[in-house]
This record gives C-alpha cells, sequence and structure tokens, in this order.
C-alpha cells in the first residue's frame, strides 16, 4: 500500500507531469522492445524485425513515407530501442525538467517536449532531403523535446543558479554547453539528429523568450493539447487557471529584469544604465 500511495503522491505532485512523460517513454521502450522480441521468435531475423517496427514509429525523411505514416511526426519522440539511449534521455529529461517545473511551471513541461519535438522533426526532414546521403534517414528519441525543455528554461531565467555536484552553474550556461556538446560538435556524425536537436532548441528559446516578455500566445496552441472528458468544467477552471499564470508570469519577467538592473547597478554603478533601464526601473522597482 505504502508504494502505490508514494506513486499516487509523486504523479499528483509538483513534478507529477514530467513524471508521467518519463513513464510514457519508459513504456513505450518495453513494448517496442518486446515486440521486437516477439517478431524474433516467430522466425524474423533481428535486424528486419528492429525495422518492421521502427518503419512504423520513427519519422521518415523521405516526403513519400511521411505521407502515408504522417502520425510518426508525433509517435517519434517517445521512441527508443537501446537501453542506454532511454536512459541518458530520461535522465536529462528528469533532472532539467525539473528545473523547468520550478521555473515554468509543470503544466507546460508535455506541451514543450511535443512542440519541441514537432519542430526537431520538421527540421530533421528538411536538412535531410538538402543533403541526398541523408534521404533514407530516420529519426527516434526524446532529445529534440528535451533540448526544447532545457532551453526555453534557459531562456526564461538564464541566471537560475544550479549546484550539480556541488559545483555553482548558472543555468544559461549549462544549457549553452549541453547545446553545443549534442548538436553543433562535429556535424557529420549523426547530423539529422543534431538537426532535430537545433529545432528543439530554437522553439526553445523563442517560447522562454516570449514568456519572459509575458506574451502568452504559445500557451493557446499548448492548451489544444489538452483532451479532457469534462470539457466545460475544466475549460472555465482553465481559464482562471490561465489568467493568474499570465500575472504571475508578467510578475515574475518584471522581477527578475529588476533584479539584473540592480545586480548591473552593484557591479558598475547607477551611471552604466542606459535610459531604457533607468526609466523600466524607476516604473517598476517599488513592487518588490
Amino acid at each position: 500500500m505504502s508504494i502505490t500511495r508514494d506513486i499516487k503522491i509523486a504523479l499528483n505532485g509538483t513534478y507529477g507531469t514530467l513524471i508521467r512523460l518519463i513513464f510514457i517513454n519508459c513504456i513505450v521502450f518495453i513494448v517496442l522492445n518486446i515486440t521486437v522480441s516477439v517478431l524474433t521468435l516467430y522466425g524474423y531475423e533481428p535486424l528486419m524485425a528492429y525495422k518492421t517496427v521502427s518503419d512504423y514509429s520513427d519519422l521518415p525523411a523521405t516526403p513519400r513515407n511521411l505521407i502515408t505514416r504522417f502520425w510518426t511526426l508525433f509517435t517519434y519522440m517517445f521512441v527508443h530501442f537501446g537501453f542506454m539511449h532511454v536512459i541518458s534521455n530520461m535522465l536529462w529529461l528528469y533532472f532539467l525538467g525539473k528545473v523547468f517545473s520550478d521555473i515554468l511551471g509543470g503544466a507546460r513541461v508535455i506541451g514543450t517536449y511535443v512542440i519541441g519535438g514537432i519542430c526537431g522533426g520538421i527540421l530533421f526532414i528538411l536538412i535531410c532531403n538538402l543533403i541526398p546521403n541523408l534521404k533514407n534517414s530516420q529519426l527516434e528519441g526524446a532529445s529534440a523535446g528535451v533540448m526544447a525543455i532545457v532551453i526555453a528554461a534557459a531562456a526564461f531565467s538564464p541566471d537560475y543558479t544550479l549546484f550539480p555536484f556541488g559545483i555553482k552553474i548558472k543555468l544559461k550556461w549549462l544549457a549553452l554547453v549541453s547545446f553545443l556538446l549534442t548538436s553543433l560538435l562535429d556535424l557529420t556524425d549523426n547530423t539529422g539528429g543534431k538537426a532535430a536537436h537545433i529545432g528543439g532548441a530554437v522553439f526553445g528559446l523563442i517560447y522562454g523568450t516570449q514568456i519572459r516578455k509575458g506574451n502568452t500566445f504559445i500557451d493557446k496552441i499548448m492548451q489544444l493539447l489538452n483532451f479532457n472528458k469534462s470539457k466545460l468544467r475544466i475549460e472555465h477552471s482553465r481559464t482562471e487557471k490561465t489568467i493568474d499564470e499570465i500575472y504571475n508570469l508578467k510578475k515574475t519577467s518584471v522581477k527578475i529584469r529588476v533584479d539584473e538592473i540592480l545586480d548591473k547597478i552593484s557591479r558598475s554603478g547607477y551611471d552604466s544604465l542606459n535610459q531604457s533601464e533607468k526609466e523600466f526601473l524607476q516604473k517598476n522597482h517599488t513592487q518588490f
């Protein structure tokens, strides 16, 4: 009973949405590998068994295949066949997803992951069709969605401080290093996958920057990803929640900007501020 209770608490807690997302990825990993094993037992060669399953779950770069397997633009981001692949992606998603949830709220995790994954998938298709050797490539894995989450959090709160392994580091530097190492280092290796990383990162940058400015139009798109049984009741409560979230996000972004200006004053003096910074500080500093 205690295990069941702990699971319920975790799923309904601050990181409940994040845990559900990780759980979905792990379940898909298990189901796909069981399917490959069953096909192998029925006489398929291991490589052919993998190809049979991956052809209907991975995102193909070939437009002809994409048209007949359009759902793969969504499914690919939950697909992992290798154990180390799923473990590395889920660990990265868990630790940076918690940071994202603390900064932007757990309700935005899945939307950011999915739209970031779709953007990554689209860029993957475009790049692979521009490079002849990549036209028959297929894409799988959570990396684009995870990259969107990491970059969105860093774009919204670049100076958020982390202490991995006891080392003090700002989120913007952690995000930058992870992006450079996984997405730009040696583009000749896994070119299509790195294109997907870049697509996810671009969405994350745009999303985090817009939320920082108080613009929530992307949130309205994300609401379309929610499917509720009691639509009218949920829609009403969601509207109230969205208004509160917009207010809180705007207030948070103003506070972050004020803190940055105050830090600049402490480092270089009041005269180092430009005119817009002085006006912004004069207008908003009394709120905090």
